[in-house]
């Protein structure tokens, strides 16, 4: 029975024995790991400033893609004519300043546009900004540009 118990103990001796030879060489992997690795990281540099003219563009671009565009979509969806085309959009200002290219079919159909459009609550200050005729096109319609102030709160 001694035998045995001295044996048992001689067993887990020999099994810490083991266990902390393999712990310690796991150590020195990990050193040598933690040591490699800080020589081969780049040293750590202040970032490239960018110029102002970029920035103004990238915080530009974010308030585009922030833009509520499915609103002033349904603005002009509630305008549209049948002799009127509408060419582009383009709000400016974060929303308050909405550009508008357009095209017509005579000066009577861009007329009621723009009618239509100053009597719209949810847009002020409709002006008329540019037209003329497409001398060049067989229908010469009048392309015309119109700017209105709008919001998100209206």
């Amino acid at each position: 029975m001694l035998v045995l118990l001295g044996l048992a103990v001689c067993a887990t001796a020999l099994k810490v024995w083991l266990d902390s030879a393999t712990l310690a060489d796991f150590q020195q992997k990990h050193v040598r790991m933690e040591h490699t690795a800080t020589q081969t990281r780049a040293p750590l540099t202040d970032a490239p400033k960018l110029p102002e003219p970029s920035i103004k563009a990238i915080n530009e671009a974010i308030r585009n893609l922030n833009f509520e565009w499915h609103r002033l979509f349904e603005i002009m969806d509630s305008h549209a004519l049948e002799d009127v085309t509408l060419l582009a959009l383009e709000p400016s200002d974060a929303g308050k300043l909405l550009k508008i290219l357009a095209e017509a079919r005579s000066l009577e159909a861009m007329a009621d546009y723009l009618q239509s459009l100053s009597e719209d609550e949810r847009l002020n200050e409709v002006v008329l900004t540019h037209h003329e005729v497409a001398e060049q096109d067989v229908n010469r319609p009048i392309r015309f540009s119109i700017e209105a102030r709008w919001g998100y709160g209206k």
